[in-house]
C-alpha cells in the first residue's frame, strides 16, 4: 500500500460520518438542528459537508500530484478518474431515482455531489500540475472574484440581481434554462452547472 497521509484520512472519515448523520437522522419529523441545511443565508454543521470533501480532494491532489508534470499519462488518469466520479455519480442518482430502471428520460438529475466533485477534481489537478504556487493564488482569487461578481451583479430576464434569495443569480437562470426538468427543485440546483 502507498504511503498514505493518516491526517487526511481522518479527516476524510469524520466528514463521511457527519454526511451519514445528516442524510440518515433516523425519522426526517424530529431532525436535531444542525442536521438540517440553511434555507439560504447562513449555515449549520450540515452546511460543510460538502465543502469539507472538496477541500479533501485538493489536499489529495497535492500530496499525488506534488511531482507528477504535464504528460499524457498524468492527464489520462486525471481524466479517467473524473469520469469514474461523474460516472458513479450519474448511476447513483438514476438508480436511487427509479429502482431498477429509468422509467422516463426527464427523471434523471444530472447534476450532484459526485459529479461536481469529478469536475472540480478535473480542473483543480490540471491547474495544479501546470502551474506554481503564486500562479494558483492569483488563479483562485480571478475565480472568486469573478464568480461573485457574475451572481450578485448580472441581472438575469427582469429579476433584480440580489444574493438575498438563490434563484435570483445567473447560476439558477442558467440552470433553467440548461437543465430544465433535471433540477432538483423547479427553479433551483445545489450542484448546478456554475
Amino acid at each position: 500500500m502507498k504511503n498514505r497521509v493518516i491526517s487526511v484520512d481522518i479527516f476524510r472519515g469524520l466528514t463521511i460520518v457527519l454526511m451519514i448523520l445528516v442524510n440518515t437522522p433516523g425519522t426526517w419529523s424530529g431532525v436535531y438542528a444542525p442536521f438540517l441545511h440553511a434555507e439560504w443565508h447562513g449555515y449549520t454543521p450540515t452546511d460543510l459537508v460538502f465543502p469539507f470533501f472538496l477541500f479533501i480532494v485538493g489536499t489529495s491532489i497535492a500530496f499525488a500530484y506534488q511531482k507528477k508534470k504535464a504528460s499524457a499519462a498524468t492527464y489520462k488518469k486525471i481524466t479517467v478518474r473524473s469520469l469514474k466520479l461523474i460516472g458513479l455519480g450519474l448511476f447513483l442518482g438514476a438508480f436511487a431515482i427509479s429502482f431498477p430502471f429509468i422509467k422516463d428520460f426527464a427523471d434523471i438529475r444530472f447534476p450532484g455531489v459526485l459529479q461536481r466533485i469529478g469536475v472540480v477534481f478535473f480542473f483543480a489537478a490540471v491547474l495544479f500540475i501546470n502551474f506554481n504556487w503564486k500562479s494558483l493564488v492569483g488563479i483562485c482569487a480571478v475565480f472568486l472574484i469573478g464568480y461573485w461578481l457574475l451572481m450578485g451583479y448580472v441581472p438575469v430576464e427582469g429579476m433584480e440581481s440580489t444574493f438575498d434569495r438563490a434563484p435570483n443569480n445567473l447560476a439558477n437562470y442558467i440552470d433553467v434554462k440548461v437543465l430544465g426538468s433535471h433540477n432538483y427543485k423547479p427553479d433551483y440546483d445545489p450542484e448546478g452547472l456554475l
